[in-house]
């Protein structure tokens, strides 16, 4: 088998090592990216295209041509599960950053402070009071962005703000 690896990586054409690692890289890219997989479709395709690349300008046996898909195949899949736990663990740390965030404060110690908009409160959105950005809702009057506003209530843990009254 080390014979087969070494087989592998030696002697590459330029470009079976230029769509691996374009391949590999869109595969990581479909983690870090929403949408409907077009990363990773191309990803696939990059990395079949080397396999291919590598099969064709270096006539094999068929033993190699099989262990070449396998070591193709894992480095994909190694490459795509490393992303994924990196993506896992940027996502738990930063719920937990959110959560503990939340349970510290108490909102009831702002009502009448006076803050601004950050958003438009359509009638939430979000607000900065001392320093800090809120979740917060208008009693339904559309509140622009960057307009001075106070603290009337604290409604079922929602801030409830109105227009900043001098």
């Amino acid at each position: 088998m080390g014979e087969i690896i070494n087989t592998f990586f030696t002697n590459m054409e330029v470009f079976t090592i230029i769509f691996l690692s374009l391949g590999l890289i869109l595969l990581v890219i479909e983690v870090f990216v929403p949408g409907f997989g077009v990363f990773g479709v191309c990803g696939i395709i990059s990395v079949g295209l080397s396999f291919f690349v590598r099969i064709i300008k270096t006539p094999l046996s068929v033993g190699y041509v099989f262990a070449y898909l396998g070591i193709t195949i894992f480095l994909a899949v190694v490459v795509a599960l490393f992303a994924i736990i990196i993506r896992q663990l940027i996502l738990v740390n930063q719920s937990k950053v959110k959560k503990s965030e939340i349970l510290t404060e108490n909102l009831d110690e702002l009502v009448g402070k006076n803050g601004v908009s950050v958003t438009d409160l359509e009638p939430s959105g979000r607000v900065m009071i001392d320093e800090k950005i809120y979740e917060a809702s208008s009693d339904g009057k559309l509140i622009e962005k960057n307009t001075a506003v106070s603290v009337t209530k604290i409604e079922n843990n929602i801030i409830i703000v109105d227009l900043y009254k001098k």
